[in-house]
């Protein structure tokens, strides 16, 4: 996804609307493209020259790297693949949060009187709605 903001800025306001970045588990992907939003939102612009000098040495590589390697896509393919990556952040953030969410639930249940496992259950119903509407945006 850095790669698409990079080499295709006018994404980066879609990206940052859907709040994936903060779920990247890469803290340099992370850094990289946290920095990359801001500079946009800054100058509403992109350019390859200034962003590298917000940042240090080893995040400076990891951009050229990924500024530099070729693009396979092909014409509007970087939207789809966008959405696709989007998508599948959101699939995966679900997934977290109903494991921890599970293993909050067992804990609620081991405890005397189930304490709070109300709310739990109905955050449950609510991640499963999540899920429903997540699945029918794939569609």
């Amino acid at each position: 996804m850095v790669r698409l903001m990079i080499q295709h800025p006018e994404l980066i306001l879609q990206i940052e609307k859907e709040g994936v970045v903060r779920e990247f588990e890469s803290p340099i992907l992370k850094r990289i493209a946290e920095g990359l939003e801001e500079l946009y939102q800054r100058r509403g612009r992109l350019e390859l020259a200034e962003a590298l000098t917000l940042f240090e040495e080893e995040l400076q590589s990891q951009l050229r790297i990924l500024a530099f390697q070729e693009s396979e896509l092909e014409g509007g393919q970087h939207e789809k693949i966008l959405k696709d990556c989007i998508q599948k952040i959101h699939e995966w953030k679900l997934k977290k949060d109903k494991g921890k969410l599970l293993q909050r639930i067992k804990e609620a249940e081991k405890q005397k009187g189930g304490a709070g496992l109300e709310a739990l259950l109905l955050e449950r119903q609510e991640l499963v709605k999540r899920e429903g509407s997540l699945r029918k945006s794939n569609l």
